[in-house]
């Protein structure tokens, strides 16, 4: 009689424990970043933080015995590299259209003034015109206007008319110089209205390249052991397949501040003690970094929630 080999694949279910860690590899290349001392002041924070918000405790620091903690470099990868490009592109183009805003405002209120004045001086010598105009009319008009009396009106027009043209001559060179500064400025306006549209297509790139790439800041290392137990029920052998996943150790790639490493670590300590990612927005365990957490870390109601159940309590 044949015998039937049955295979029964059973998945553990442990719930989360409270483990202990310790600071392993630090990579050369974050030494001006963080050292042994900062990491362990890090750790020995968020565990004061996570037990006073939390009532229990879920891990420790030990200066020998633990799941190291290491902080790894990784290499960007081309589209992270053309991300950063970008951004140093766009900070930039920020900084020189911020100059040009702030020369382009004040030249603006110099050119307002400036036309200001001008309009005025030319309104003021049409009306001058006008009125030697007026004046050589009248007395042309005059009937018993003397000899004498002509050639004192003759005088008068001939230094008027002289007056007249050398302000004309003054205001038009006037006119010129403000023309030209008119289209300096309207070349700085173009400047600026060019640098504002180089602005904005790095910054579409950048959120076309963002949507696509996920970078990875931190990782919670499993180990996965599984054990196989034969024996016969009935006259049937059966395979009965244990699968234990255990937390290995925590690595950190990349971060730029103590204060972006700590939310980092604190993150994937919870995955350490067997929390997983959560959904709502603000959230420590979020699968993405919330900046809210950077600016201020704390457990909020959906953590806490998410740490009791995971600690079955």
């Amino acid at each position: 009689m044949k015998s039937i080999l049955l295979l029964l694949i059973v998945v553990a279910i442990v719930f989360a424990q409270v483990e202990t860690v310790s600071v392993g590899k630090i990579d050369k290349r974050y030494s001006a970043l963080v050292s042994q001392e900062d990491l362990i002041e890090i750790i020995k924070e968020i565990e004061i933080l996570f037990e006073k918000q939390l009532g229990f405790n879920v891990f420790d620091y030990s200066q020998e015995v633990g799941k190291p903690i290491d902080i790894l470099y990784m290499p960007p990868s081309q589209k992270k590299k053309k991300i950063v490009q970008n951004q140093k592109k766009s900070e930039l183009l920020k900084k020189r259209m911020s100059d040009i805003k702030v020369s382009k405002s004040y030249q603006q209120t110099i050119m307002d003034s400036t036309k200001k004045q001008l309009e005025s001086q030319y309104k003021n010598l049409n009306r001058d015109i006008q009125q030697l105009n007026s004046y050589v009319s009248r007395k042309n008009s005059s009937r018993n206007l003397s000899k004498n009396d002509y050639e004192t009106m003759k005088r008068h027009v001939s230094k008027e008319q002289s007056d007249i043209k050398m302000r004309k001559r003054a205001l038009d060179r006037k006119k010129r110089q403000f023309n030209s500064k008119a289209l300096s400025l309207r070349n700085k306006v173009n400047q600026y209205n060019s640098l504002i549209s180089r602005y904005n297509h790095y910054q579409r790139d950048i959120e076309r390249l963002s949507k696509s790439y996920k970078e990875i800041k931190g990782k919670t290392k499993k180990r996965i052991q599984t054990t196989n137990t034969t024996y016969t029920e009935d006259g049937k052998s059966i395979t009965k397949q244990d699968i234990k996943i255990d937390s290995e150790k925590i690595e950190i790639y990349d971060f730029e501040n103590l204060n972006l490493l700590k939310v980092i670590l604190a993150h994937e300590i919870g995955h350490l003690v067997g929390v997983k990612h959560i959904d709502n927005k603000g959230a420590l365990m979020h699968p993405e970094l919330q900046k809210k957490q950077i600016n201020h870390l704390s457990l909020t109601a959906d953590d806490i929630q998410a740490f009791q159940q995971c600690f079955s309590l």
